[in-house]
């Protein structure tokens, strides 16, 4: 990549995770939404490379402001972007609305899932305090985020596909 874009896109990583975390999180509704991972999903689609660029300055970003050890999110992120590419060229070949809802849907899946193993190991090895508690209300918030997110990530293809067609 040219410097220019690799500024370009630091510049929006910073922005974009500035945003999620200041702004998002005092709206109960979107607080579950997590735009860097959607971005890294989305570049997932289009150029891989990006989205590993993504992970690593997305989740160095948010690590900073993360009660988690330094680099949780960017291990996370790396892993998210390697799950999704392989799940996308192994068994989403072809590009349709319903492919690209489920593939998010599962790649967000895999990511919240992982998240949550490493939450209660986090916990286990007394890293963190907060215990993972999975009952009625984690798994209600866990559906939600799930299709906000997927939401979040069609949209931006939308767009995207829509811009690029008036090209």
């Amino acid at each position: 990549m040219r410097i220019n874009k690799i500024l370009f896109h630091i510049l929006i990583i910073f922005i974009l995770g500035i945003f999620q975390l200041v702004v998002l999180r005092n709206f109960s509704f979107l607080s579950s939404l997590n735009l860097i991972l959607c971005f890294i999903i989305f570049f997932v689609l289009f150029d891989y490379r990006l989205s590993f660029f993504w992970s690593l300055f997305g989740g160095f970003i948010l690590s900073f402001y993360s009660f988690y050890p330094f680099g949780t999110y960017i291990v996370l992120f790396l892993f998210v972007s390697y799950f999704a590419h392989y799940l996308f060229k192994k068994f989403f070949p072809r590009y349709s609305l319903v492919s690209l809802t489920i593939f998010s849907f599962l790649s967000l899946l895999i990511y919240q899932l992982s998240f949550t193993f490493l939450s209660f190991l986090f916990y286990k090895l007394g890293i963190i305090q907060i215990p993972v508690v999975l009952n009625k209300i984690f798994f209600t918030s866990l559906l939600n985020t799930l299709i906000l997110n997927t939401a979040v990530i069609v949209i931006i293809t939308f767009l995207f596909t829509l811009l690029e067609k008036r090209k």
